[in-house]
């Protein structure tokens, strides 16, 4: 019975997609970053914020109407009373002002900039989870080849200090083995302070446990430069990369700031219609009374020409040029900083993928030669410490090929980020590639979703007695392919 019982756990933890079915990627952490990071929130709050301005920059071109109403009472020698009241109903609408339809042009450009910041935004926390959660697969790739030394080393004391008792080595044998474990020792020590830096940024970030994330799948990488050149990169950046967009975006911006306070000096036609009712009660000291009402609807224009304004918006014009000059400067030097990214980011790409092929062959090098280190000597022509030294070489060398892997994928994600695709299509299939997944479409995902809707549905009708077993283990093995994929 709790055979069965367990084997049903197993059935609805799969069925459900909990957490402890599997560990999360690249991709799952993206995610939760989205969702767990207030920088992100705030970031799109802000953006939020910003499409306002083009909503209230329309608004100024739009009617506005207006109710009022008046009640005074006045007395004044010669009168008891002199009572005034009434309400007012107006309509006013902007026929011509140049000044508010350049505001609302720069409105609308402040909306596509807050998209762009937003986007820059997204692409530099990705960025950042991208580098915790390569650092931390680096580390482990480390961890891994300093535990195999160690072992390795402590088998080589074991081995010395048999063979001193026996009388066929001396202690100097046992001694270098025992320097050569202690130095592994250290270096692991160091590497679990990396660590734990690591995963603690990486868990700031999302939120999520990060003893629990998967090793990219691929051993052999995608080659990402044979697809696109240098030149086509730089192409892609100076058109897409979200902090060029901004920027190019608040020149424009400056350009209309500029001509809306140059619009000021222009004529203004403004026209306005409504209706109006107002009553005078008037009671003289000779007890006579009088009472007026006048009401009806009335339209008129009203022309407008700025003659001066004590030099306030000449200032405004002057202060508007300097700006907009100024972001003409920083486009350029964003510009100049982004090809400059691009051209890095190629050549540390193009550097990593040849170390990759250097650092396995000089790590199938370095296990030959310490396998024939180990036979010399076993044959009295190596010492101890030539295998030592053979055994850190080895060491080093999975070290040095874990960094140039995961620095590989590590420049390729800075060049999606120079060129705004980190946080879109082609950044995600980059990185479920590495993990072997694609991202199924949703129509796929629903029908899935169901099937295992179905599955729940029938596991709690199972009979108690009798087909148990084989019924749960059907259902294991359809279940697997479908959430192994499943974004």
């Amino acid at each position: 019975m709790k055979a069965q019982t367990a084997k049903m756990l197993i059935v609805l933890s799969l069925a459900l997609g909990l957490p402890g079915a599997r560990g999360f990627d690249l991709w799952d952490a993206w995610q939760a970053a989205r969702r767990h990071s207030p920088q992100y929130r705030a970031a799109e709050h802000a953006r939020n914020a910003a499409h306002e301005a083009e909503k209230q920059g329309k608004a100024q071109l739009l009617p506005q109407v207006s109710a009022s109403a008046n009640y005074s009472n006045q007395p004044q020698s010669g009168y008891d009373k002199y009572e005034t009241h009434g309400w007012t109903l107006e309509l006013s609408q902007a026929l011509f002002d140049k000044s508010k339809w350049e505001r609302y042009q720069a409105g609308k450009l402040g909306t596509r900039v807050a998209d762009s910041d937003f986007q820059n935004s997204d692409a530099t926390l990705l960025l950042e989870v991208a580098k915790a959660y390569l650092d931390i697969l680096t580390i482990k790739d480390k961890l891994a080849a300093v535990a195999a030394e160690k072992a390795a080393y402590q088998a080589q004391i074991d081995r010395a200090r048999a063979m001193f008792r026996s009388g066929a080595a001396t202690v100097i044998d046992t001694y270098e083995a025992q320097s050569g474990y202690d130095g592994a020792v250290a270096r692991a020590v160091d590497l679990d302070t990396q660590l734990l830096r690591a995963q603690n940024t990486l868990e700031n970030a999302t939120g999520l446990d990060p003893r629990a994330i998967e090793p990219v799948r691929r051993q052999i990488l995608p080659d990402w430069l044979e697809t696109t050149s240098e030149r086509t990169w730089l192409e892609q950046a100076l058109t897409g990369n979200p902090e060029l967009v901004t920027q190019r975006l608040k020149l424009e911006q400056s350009q209309r700031e500029l001509s809306a306070y140059q619009g000021r000096r222009w004529p203004s036609l403004t026209l306005n219609t409504g209706y109006q009712d107002m009553r005078n009660d008037i009671r003289y000291a000779s007890g006579a009374d009088v009472q007026n009402r006048g009401r009806g609807a009335y339209i008129g224009l009203r022309f407008v020409l700025p003659l001066y304004s004590g030099g306030d918006n000449a200032s405004r014009i002057r202060q508007a040029e300097q700006r907009m000059r100024e972001n003409s400067e920083l486009l350029e030097n964003i510009r100049r900083d982004i090809s400059l990214q691009v051209r890095q980011a190629y050549a540390q790409m193009r550097g990593k993928k040849i170390q990759i092929r250097a650092q396995r062959r000089l790590l199938a090098t370095n296990e030959a030669k310490l396998a024939s280190t180990r036979l010399g000597r076993r044959v009295g022509v190596r010492s101890t410490l030539d295998e030592i030294k053979a055994r850190q070489d080895k060491a080093s060398a999975e070290e040095q090929l874990a960094e140039a892997r995961y620095g590989y994928v590590e420049a390729y994600l800075h060049l999606l980020e120079a060129c705004g695709a980190l946080g879109k299509a082609q950044g995600r299939d980059a990185v479920l590639s590495l993990f072997g997944r694609v991202l199924k479409p949703r129509r796929v995902i629903d029908a899935e979703k169901t099937q295992r809707q179905r599955a729940i549905r029938r596991t709690k009708a199972l009979p108690a007695n009798g087909g148990y077993s084989d019924y749960a283990v059907d259902i294991d093995l359809n279940l697997i392919p479908v959430l192994r994929n499943q974004p």
